[in-house]
């Protein structure tokens, strides 16, 4: 694409990777704007359109390698917003076939946050460069195509009333992004423009995941727990955070996309509450829950 070309590009989704591409694009157009079908919070709070974000989270290395590339400070600012550094296995020990692992640092660092709080800075972040714009409560439904190739898009604003009632606008693109998700419609709407429909591969990783917030102990010296499952004893999972708040998330990933029975969830509860420095400890040392999700997963 020519310089003289590189006016706008448009980004469908305030998705992360939606945001990063938009971070990316702010180096090569005058214009980017982003567009997503909710009101995106100031804040670090939930909204509907991920609601994967309630499960645990933690970036690793390579994505705070990017982030950081992209927004110079940004593990920093993390950090000082909440989120908790671990070092595995030293902070993050687990438990697999083989025993426990050791308690020794590895010298890579990772942090624990929310999704909520990881999105919110990184929104933060591109709300201070002059040539990105956010279109919030507005949905794509359509593309438009001039002169053999994709130079538009067709959009409606959502504004709590009949999702049909709102006029379309059109909306000129030098470029387009499509991160929406699981739920796009780019292959449906590429037809309709007279395009091939792409060919699609779907990868279904055959996980539901099952969470559940825990009041953490003071006691408790680790920051984060795994535990492998260990067939044919049981097919789940067991993974442990510290969020930026005193709590701990524990969520268990089950396979061929079934919900927890309550033997495994009591399984999940009692050893994330129990394991201390590698060792198990009492069983009556059960936390109580503050608060549980469940979804189902397809990568």
């Amino acid at each position: 694409m020519a310089v003289s070309e590189r006016q706008r590009a448009v980004v469908i989704g305030a998705s992360m990777a939606g945001l990063l591409a938009a971070r990316v694009l702010s180096d090569h157009f005058s214009e980017v704007e982003i567009i997503d079908r909710d009101r995106l919070p100031d804040g670090p709070e939930f909204r509907n359109g991920v609601p994967q974000s309630r499960h645990a989270h933690a970036l690793l290395r390579a994505g705070l390698d990017v982030l950081d590339r992209l927004f110079p400070g940004f593990s920093t600012d993390l950090e000082d917003a909440g989120a908790v550094p671990m070092e595995p296995p030293r902070d993050l020990p687990w438990l697999n076939a083989a025993g426990w692992s050791g308690r020794f640092g590895a010298g890579m660092v990772v942090l624990a946050s929310s999704r909520e709080l990881t999105e919110c800075l990184v929104r933060r972040r591109l709300q201070a460069i002059p040539n990105v714009t956010f279109r919030t409560r507005s949905e794509v439904i359509g593309l438009i195509a001039a002169n053999g190739r994709v130079s538009g898009l067709s959009i409606r604003a959502r504004d709590g009333s009949r999702p049909d009632s709102s006029q379309a606008t059109t909306l000129d693109s030098d470029f387009v992004v499509d991160a929406s998700g699981r739920m796009s419609k780019v292959s449906e709407w590429l037809e309709q423009i007279g395009f091939e429909r792409p060919r699609e591969v779907v990868v279904n990783s055959h996980l539901g995941y099952a969470s559940r917030i825990y009041h953490r102990p003071r006691q408790f010296d680790w920051k984060g727990l795994l535990i492998r499952s260990m067939r044919p004893v049981t097919s789940s999972s067991s993974a442990t955070f510290e969020p930026q708040s005193s709590s701990r998330l524990c969520e268990t990933p089950s396979p061929s996309g079934k919900s927890m029975d309550t033997r495994e969830q009591k399984m999940c509860a009692a050893t994330t509450s129990c394991c201390r420095g590698g060792r198990t400890g009492s069983l009556s040392s059960v936390t109580r829950p503050a608060a549980s999700t469940r979804s189902m997963g397809r990568a």
